[in-house]
């Protein structure tokens, strides 16, 4: 690499991305009708999120992620929603959703014999965080036209 770009320059960048963005999240955890079913504000925009909401409900709670059930996007839902965006979802709701799945779980204390007996039993909560910070750095190997000024960029590479 060193011989390929032996006379450009190099630019590193770092950046720090605010993720949280508001106070929280709310979500709710119902047993109905043998299924669990998961209520959140925040919803999905081509990020997999009822599939990582149901798959961290699967997790906590012991139960096959077929048996969950994920719906959102209204106040008919969850009484404090507060939506998707900036890169706030998949953090806040997702803890939204495993913190009401744990007091379920220490509501009903055998999930397996709830889903059976216990239709209507829920758990509503608001998951409050402070901010979250997520870095990150580019570097870029860089020249200019000489005889315009204008940056040409050879190659980047991101941080993971």
């Amino acid at each position: 690499a060193k011989e390929q770009y032996n006379d450009k320059g190099i630019s590193i960048v770092v950046f720090t991305d605010i993720v949280r963005l508001s106070p929280g999240e709310g979500a709710r955890v119902k047993i109905e009708n043998g299924k669990v079913k998961i209520y959140v504000g925040s919803g999905p925009h081509g990020q997999a999120y009822y599939d990582t909401f149901s798959k961290l409900a699967s997790e906590v709670l012991g139960i096959p992620a077929d048996l969950i059930e994920v719906y959102s996007n209204s106040t008919e839902y969850v009484k404090e929603g507060i939506g998707s965006f900036g890169s706030r979802s998949g953090t806040i709701a997702g803890s939204a959703v495993i913190e009401a799945s744990r007091q379920l779980l220490n509501k009903v204390k055998d999930i397996n014999k709830a889903l059976k007996e216990m239709d209507g039993v829920e758990v509503e909560v608001f998951y409050k965080s402070d901010d979250i910070f997520s870095p990150g750095a580019y570097v870029a190997v860089v020249d200019y036209d000489k005889d315009t000024g204008f940056p040409k960029i050879f190659n980047i590479f991101p941080s993971q």
